[in-house]
């Protein structure tokens, strides 16, 4: 562990790491969070730790956004991964840029707009059709990468040999649920 300027001690030092529980108030919001921070082991001043600090930020954002039903860091993350696309790709195909995706998963608060956006999308069929849209170029999923890796959804419903599938389309058979292979 490296050692940091004690502004008590006036001098290097090292520390020791305790997690507290505050009520923190955030943009409107009041949020209880448990959160780290660094004391110096001479005196036992708090000391600004920038890892901790970011950690600390990252845990008050997404206590913020649980608190006022806006998704959080990891569940957009999450999102990405479950579609297999990078933080680009994922952009793109929302609309957003890189390094908006970048910031949010890394725990900047998104606005209403941009989280019902990322929530709709959360979803298959809306993922498909914002996919497919006239302003998104979707040359970048390959053959392999669509089948395998993007999307295989199955609601219950009795798989038999003759099954009909077309990638990309929603079918129904009879009374049977549906199917969705992208």
């Amino acid at each position: 562990m490296k050692q940091v300027f004690c502004g008590q001690c006036f001098k290097l030092v090292d520390y020791e790491v305790v997690e507290v529980e505050k009520e923190i108030h955030f943009k409107d919001a009041d949020v209880k969070v448990k959160i780290k921070e660094a004391k110096c082991k001479d005196c036992g001043f708090e000391l600004d730790v920038d890892e901790i600090t970011r950690e600390n930020d990252l845990i008050i954002y997404d206590a913020y956004k649980e608190k006022v039903g806006l998704l959080t860091s990891k569940q957009i993350k999450n999102i990405r991964l479950k579609y297999n696309l990078t933080q680009k790709k994922f952009g793109e195909i929302l609309g957003l840029g890189e390094k908006t995706i970048t910031r949010l998963e890394n725990g900047d608060v998104q606005s209403k707009a941009i989280d019902n956006l990322i929530k709709l999308c959360s979803e298959y069929s809306n993922f498909y059709k914002l996919k497919e849209g006239s302003f998104i170029d979707s040359s970048f999923i390959t053959e392999d990468y669509e089948i395998p890796k993007l999307i295989i959804k199955m609601q219950t419903m009795n798989y038999q040999n003759n099954t009909n599938l077309k990638i990309g389309k929603w079918e129904e058979e009879n009374e049977k649920q549906q199917v969705a292979v992208y």
